[in-house]
């Protein structure tokens, strides 16, 4: 599992967190890499990448208890 978060919304509490630059390309770069020969040849159904909105607390749960 990759996660790379780039944007983050605004919590309820008012508290934000600055957006990254980078984090959701590296995150691809990273999947990318494990992916190649060099990375270990790793293949899709054995690799989940999770981006920005799609990397919320109940998908990342969900996927550490499923994946």
């Amino acid at each position: 599992m990759v996660i790379g978060i780039s944007h983050y919304a605004k919590g309820d509490a008012g508290a934000q967190i600055n957006d990254l630059q980078y984090a959701d390309r590296d995150a691809q770069s990273m999947l990318d890499f494990l992916k190649s020969p060099a990375g270990g040849s790793v293949a899709d159904q054995d690799s989940l990448l999770l981006l920005n909105q799609d990397a919320t607390t109940e998908q990342v749960r969900h996927a550490l208890f499923t994946f």
